[in-house]
Formats: structure tokens, C-alpha cells, sequence
């Protein structure tokens, strides 16, 4: 993933609430990203995508 499609995907989740993004006033500039309330609702679904990943891992096709 480029820096570039990192940032879009960032930003969309910001615009659906997902995720609050706080940018800080220095040199070189930098912005942090921390999970919101609604984003943490996501949490059983993600663990169990996960957990179908590890499970099907050697049957993906790579």
C-alpha cells in the first residue's frame, strides 16, 4: 500500500467517524490517527476475519 492510498483510506474512515485524526503544529509535520468509539464496535467482526484468514491461509491463492 502506498503512502498516498494509506492517507485516502484514513481519511474516509474519518469522515465515517471510525477513526479521530488530530494533526499537531511542528516540524516535520505530523498527524496521529486513534480508533473512535464506533471503530471499536468493529472489533468481532475484524477478530473474526482474522481468525477465517488464519484458518483458510493455505487455501488462498497468493
Amino acid at each position: 500500500m502506498t503512502q498516498k492510498e494509506l492517507t485516502r483510506q484514513l481519511r474516509l474512515f474519518e469522515h465515517r467517524g471510525l477513526v479521530y485524526r488530530r494533526v499537531y503544529a511542528e516540524m516535520p509535520p505530523r498527524v496521529e490517527y486513534e480508533i473512535t468509539p464506533l471503530g471499536r464496535t468493529l472489533r468481532g467482526t475484524l477478530d473474526s476475519l482474522a481468525h477465517w484468514m488464519r484458518v483458510n491461509a493455505s487455501h488462498l491463492i497468493t
